[in-house]
């Protein structure tokens, strides 16, 4: 992998450093610009934004496996790129450039906050292009240095509904590293986090697989954590929690 790379409370990888790999940033298909990336670029999936036509794309990129090296070394170079505006005015949404104003000034202000969680509650929704503008706005609201705990409740339902990893025109999106913002909210918000999933646990009963799936980076790894816990809900969490780090 190449070098550290972070944007806000999301870290990863950047992955293009391999001069093998025969990396170049995707451009927009209309206008020619260079596209920016919300989070990082990764080839199954991911946001960008287009300086020039001032909207939001979806980027994918297409791999081969590099004739100069031995298939076991798992060496690959890029194809192509593809990239597809994520077409929110087709639900009424034509803040594209806004967000990317209050993604280029993070940490988010109070007042960005409140302004972009009153666009959340406008356009929130069950399909797949209101799914991907309600993660890319809690990445905003959650990227700051200011407190925002009565908004944890709301991010977790939605979280359970709709997991960090989403798919739009049958592509997986990435929204940057899910256990980055859930070790984050531990720190920031632990004892009420854990309560809000136990509160979220006892109202679904969802079988321990599925709230795994859905939230099990949201459960701390220290046993203390969970004093005070009624015994069924700590061996639920012992059971779920899958954070690695």
């Amino acid at each position: 992998m190449g070098d550290r790379v972070t944007w806000g409370i999301y870290k990863g990888f950047n992955p293009h450093a391999d001069p093998t790999e025969d990396w170049s940033p995707p451009s927009c298909l209309r206008c020619g610009t260079g596209l920016l990336p919300w989070v990082d670029w990764v080839s199954h999936g991911c946001v960008g934004y287009c300086p020039g036509c001032r909207d939001l794309v979806l980027v994918w990129s297409d791999w081969e496996p590099h004739p100069g090296f031995h298939s076991r070394q798992e060496k690959y170079r890029l194809i192509a790129h593809h990239a597809t505006p994520l077409q929110l005015a087709s639900e009424g949404f034509g803040e594209d450039a806004l967000l990317w104003e209050w993604h280029q000034a993070i940490p988010s202000s109070e007042e960005t906050i409140r302004r972009a969680n009153r666009l959340r509650l406008a356009h929130s929704g069950e399909s797949e292009r209101l799914v991907v503008l309600e993660h890319l706005l809690w990445t905003i609201i959650w990227n700051t240095d200011r407190s925002a705990p009565e908004l944890l409740d709301e991010y977790l339902r939605f979280a359970f509904r709709h997991p960090h990893f989403v798919r739009l025109e049958g592509r997986d999106v990435f929204m940057g590293y899910e256990v980055d913002l859930a070790v984050e909210l531990e720190r920031r918000y632990g004892e009420r986090v854990l309560r809000l999933l136990q509160r979220l646990w006892e109202e679904t009963r969802a079988k321990p697989l599925e709230f795994r799936r859905r939230l099990g980076l949201y459960f701390p790894t220290d046993d203390r954590a969970y004093e005070g816990c009624p015994e069924g809900f700590l061996e639920l969490a012992r059971g779920v929690r899958r954070r690695l780090t």
